[in-house]
């Protein structure tokens, strides 16, 4: 996640793995003593895209058992405004499935990035608000 699944604004004690983390280790129901530690990776102003390398790049190598990614109301807008403004800019996209998104889509660089963005909504369900 971004800012709000890192804990911004809260005490490192009252984030959400924190807690989690915590309850897990004191509730074993096994009896056995708990050894249950959650890692973190939200990075402030990361967009799902950003995120999703960092799931690849950085959290893998750490073969966990549970990957949870949490989620902000505005991520779909987010991804599109960024593939917009990077097809504004001619660069690159990270992902071959958002290449052919907009191809797809029929927009290029010479258009005003709102009607990009609205092709974009209009061609992708992942991106219906």
């Amino acid at each position: 996640g971004a800012s709000h699944a890192m804990g911004s604004g809260v005490l490192r004690e009252e984030t959400f793995e924190a807690v989690v983390e915590a309850r897990l280790n004191r509730e074993r129901r096994d009896g056995e003593p708990a050894c249950y530690e959650i890692l973190n990776f939200s990075v402030y102003g990361y967009t799902p895209l950003y995120q999703l390398n960092v799931l690849n790049s950085k959290v893998v190598s750490f073969h966990p058992n549970a990957v949870l990614y949490v989620a902000h109301p505005d991520d779909s807008v987010r991804v599109v405004r960024f593939i917009a403004q990077s097809i504004r800019e001619r660069k690159a996209l990270p992902y071959e499935e958002l290449t052919t998104l907009v191809q797809g889509a029929g927009v290029d660089s010479q258009m005003p990035e709102r009607v990009i963005t609205q092709r974009l909504v209009r061609r992708s369900h992942l991106f219906q608000q």
